[in-house]
């Protein structure tokens, strides 16, 4: 990433949808409540002897998905054509685009902004994914030749993102480690997977490259998770989830999928679970339980209220991104995540919408709100994470989520207007997912 200043306000290399993260709760180990599983190609052997085999390209979007989109821009429907036109003319979707891989990642956080290869890298990853869309939907190859060029630049170059937690404290320079490995495990598989099984000419040789990549230098970062942080630890399973379907990792899919089940109960408070959300391993008192919910002690009524709620309604909504990005990878390979937490999905998504329309913003705002609900004082702003959600459950399900498609209809086509959403994981969910119902989707 480059050194100047953020054009999106924040400080570079900083998280870039508020304040700092620190990633560790007092008290806790970071590693808490980590799941082991094998990575790579041996540890998956066995697993996929007895596994069905994964479907591709599987990995966010299937090509029945963008062969309904492609009909849609072709035919010049809405709002397929209008993202469509808007991705083309953004920078990720010009050329030439020269990609500025890293060998040695380092990312700090907004109190420390070392910035030394992590805009670059989501920025090249964006590039990435969204030419492969225009080349997918134009099948012009001069599209596919440049997101490959991406992809084969990052993987003969990058070797290490640093992060050692044991030295956070005295060089937090590295303390965005985990989450810039976790968010390229959710962008750079993207691409890759439509680019290796759609027809891009790929080389097979640069395919398998880019996954050992994937495999040595992201998933070491993320497959423990981080405390419990919700967007972090839903944005390594999401990534772990991706990789393996890239790499035919069954191990590593399923790991990823272990941790979204574990976790996005830990991430959404529910009626049902009681008088406090449920309590992860090393909070043992109601003190530092409360403390990881940013200090709301009363849930009465507040079901769909979520882990970060009390800290910004924007990195809520990260979390609720990565918690359905996951799931519908999980669909296309005939896991119904979805339906399993659809109750907890459906609720922090009605109710984080509900504060979103009432305090619509662009930029992040604090707004005064209920006295009983995060001290009255609440952080929002508007971020495109809509679209597979309402999807899924309103399109496939026929559920009604009428706060949902409220903001979902009032904040369509925000991606690719602002960096600071779209190169995390949150891009063009108009043009892939957007009211597209059943189309491609098992």
């Amino acid at each position: 990433m480059a050194a100047s200043p953020d054009p999106g306000g924040g400080s570079a290399g900083a998280d870039p949808l508020g304040a700092p993260v620190s990633g560790v709760e007092e008290g806790v180990d970071s590693s808490a409540g980590a799941i082991s599983a094998g990575t790579g190609e041996e540890s998956g052997t066995a697993a996929r002897a007895s596994a069905p085999a994964f479907k591709h390209p599987g990995v966010l979007v299937s090509r029945g998905q963008l062969d309904f989109v492609k009909a849609k821009i072709a035919a010049g429907q809405q709002p397929w054509k209008g993202d469509f036109d808007k991705a083309r003319a953004t920078k990720y979707g010009q050329l030439p685009y020269t990609p500025r891989p890293v060998e040695i990642m380092k990312c700090g956080n907004g109190s420390n902004p070392l910035d030394q290869g992590c805009t670059a890298s989501r920025e090249d990853a964006v590039a990435a994914y969204t030419q492969t869309l225009i080349w997918y939907y134009t099948g012009n190859r001069a599209y596919a030749d440049s997101a490959i060029a991406i992809l084969d630049a990052w993987s003969s170059t990058l070797k290490e993102i640093v992060f050692d937690p044991a030295k956070v404290k005295t060089d937090p320079g590295q303390n965005n480690g985990p989450l810039q490995a976790a968010w390229l495990a959710e962008l750079f598989p993207r691409s890759a997977e439509l680019l290796r099984h759609a027809g891009a000419g790929w080389p097979e040789s640069n395919a398998r490259r880019f996954g050992r990549m994937l495999n040595d230098v992201l998933v070491p970062k993320i497959r423990d998770g981080w405390g419990y942080q919700a967007n972090w630890n839903l944005s390594m399973a999401d990534g772990m989830i991706n990789i393996g379907v890239y790499n035919d990792d069954r191990a590593l899919f399923d790991h990823g999928v272990a941790m979204w089940r574990e976790r996005v109960p830990y991430n959404v408070y529910l009626a049902s679970d009681g008088r406090l959300p449920l309590r992860p391993p090393g909070y043992s008192t109601d003190e530092k339980l409360l403390s990881l919910w940013y200090g709301q002690s009363d849930f009465t009524g507040r079901s769909g209220h979520t882990q970060e709620t009390c800290r910004d309604l924007e990195h809520s909504q990260m979390g609720l991104a990565s918690t359905v990005y996951a799931a519908e990878t999980a669909g296309l390979q005939g896991i119904d995540l979805y339906g399993e937490q659809q109750e907890r999905i459906m609720a922090s998504a009605e109710y984080l919408a509900k504060y979103i329309n009432r305090f619509p913003s662009k930029k992040s705002i604090e707004v005064e709100g209920e006295p009983s609900m995060c001290g009255g004082r609440l952080k929002t702003r508007d971020v495109p994470v809509w679209e597979l959600v309402y999807n899924h459950y309103a399109r496939r399900k026929g559920k009604s989520m009428p706060e949902t498609r409220t903001v979902r209809d009032r904040i369509r086509g925000y991606s690719g207007n602002d960096r600071d959403v779209t190169t995390v994981q949150i891009t063009w969910e108009a043009l892939t997912h957007g009211d597209t119902g059943r189309a491609g989707y098992p």
